[in-house]
């Protein structure tokens, strides 16, 4: 499902454990074979898998967040923007969950439709789970954090926009700056501009960009469409407004036709209580 999208991060990763390791040999197991005798299915997917992720991307999120936020008074915007940001982890959990479990259940078939025997799928089934809850799952996390770190400086510069109401694009300046984000660098705009609903970083894998916030008398730069780059749907979004992690855009959320009802009641997952 997602080996395109991780790819380059996968390969050229350099600021998180390329693996997680958060399930068992056995809790593997119990799922390889709850799909070959047909106890697991889209209809009934593994309750085990959906949470456990999620606990692990929340872990990331909240170190993004950090405690003052994520531990804010209730009703408080800190506190509505952590609960709608963990709220979408679940999501996500569970569209991930739904997705290996397709994964899993096409791989028990061979080229004429015939199910392949138990030890050949155990080997197809192992290989396919641990891109999913190794591999893609220490992307995942590292993405939380970036977005959580993301949402807590748009909260940041929201509270301080009166006496600074202008925002500057910043890039690191190295040579790892990538030549989209390049064309981003030094761009300032007022706080509230619609800019920033699309380019507020994280604006990639690894993406290192920040923020400067400065005050109304610096000069405001003037772009035009064809000016700025084409980000990446998944991460084309403010964190900070739209108090999500996962955008709608990530590949786990396309499901056929015919599935969209469990998606609309996440997957028959339990419901989430935050």
């Amino acid at each position: 499902m997602c080996k395109l999208c991780y790819k380059n991060v996968i390969d050229e990763g350099e600021f998180f454990d390329k693996n997680a390791d958060i399930f068992t040999d056995q809790e593997y197991s119990d799922f390889i074979n709850g799909v070959y005798e047909g106890t697991i299915n889209k209809y009934a997917l593994p309750d085990l898998f959906y949470t456990k992720t999620a606990f692990f991307l929340q872990d990331g999120l909240k170190q993004g967040l950090q405690d003052k936020i994520v531990y804010a008074s209730i009703g408080s915007p800190d506190h509505l923007l952590t609960q709608k940001m963990t709220e979408n982890t679940y999501f996500f959990s569970a569209a991930k969950t739904y997705q290996q479990t397709i994964d899993l259940t096409n791989a028990m078939f061979d080229d004429k439709g015939l199910v392949i025997e138990l030890e050949e799928f155990i080997e197809k089934a192992k290989s396919i789970l641990v891109d999913y809850n190794e591999v893609y799952l220490a992307v995942e996390r590292n993405m939380a954090l970036a977005m959580g770190r993301g949402a807590r400086d748009w909260q940041v510069a929201q509270e301080d926009k009166e006496f600074l109401p202008l925002l500057q694009y910043e890039t690191v300046g190295d040579k790892k700056v990538r030549p989209e984000h390049a064309r981003l660098d030094n761009i300032t705009k007022p706080i509230d501009d619609a800019f920033w609903n699309t380019y507020f970083p994280p604006n990639g894998w690894r993406c290192r960009c920040t923020t400067l916030q400065l005050s109304s008398k610096a000069k405001v730069t003037k772009t035009k469409k064809d000016d700025l780059p084409t980000i990446d749907p998944i991460f084309a979004f403010n964190p900070g407004v739209k108090k999500i992690v996962y955008s709608p855009e990530h590949p786990y959320f396309n499901v056929p036709k015919e599935d969209k009802e469990l998606k609309a009641n996440n997957f028959g997952l339990k419901p989430i209580e935050l």
